[in-house]
């Protein structure tokens, strides 16, 4: 078999029922939150967002500037910020507080994603915010 541009293609795959539960293990660590905090003090914060109905869909950028730290260290910060339980609660705080700012009415509870990126000299902390607001629905043009 082939495929359009003459590749191949992969075979028939027989599908397997899927689990009920899926359970994964993490290494998580905490760290005193005043280290962060000074690096979310001078964090580069960009926000984006829009209405869809009754719910709020947006995404927030942290960046954690580590310019004056040495590469070695740089590579262990980017390991330990991933896991680490205050820098994920201070990203979400951050986030949920740029969703209100842009939001046109008060959200309700947050459900986010974190994805953290290693740049060269920082740490890319990406935030999608899913809210729905308060006892209102919005049409996409607000």
């Amino acid at each position: 078999m082939s495929d359009s541009n003459g590749g191949p293609r992969p075979g028939l795959r027989k599908a397997y029922p899927q689990p009920l539960v899926r359970t994964r293990t993490r290494t998580l660590v905490r760290t005193e939150d005043v280290d962060w905090r000074t690096l979310f003090e001078t964090a580069d914060v960009v926000s984006e967002g829009e209405p869809d109905g009754k719910v709020w869909f947006g995404t927030t950028s942290i960046v954690l500037n580590l310019s004056t730290t040495s590469p070695p260290w740089r590579a262990f910060i980017s390991a330990l910020a991933e896991r680490d339980l205050h820098l994920r609660v201070r990203a979400l705080r951050e986030a949920r507080r740029e969703a209100q700012t842009r939001s046109p009415s008060p959200l309700e509870t947050v459900r986010a994603e974190l994805t953290f990126v290693k740049e060269d000299a920082a740490i890319r902390i990406d935030v999608d915010v899913e809210a729905p607001f308060k006892g209102k629905t919005l049409s996409r043009s607000g």
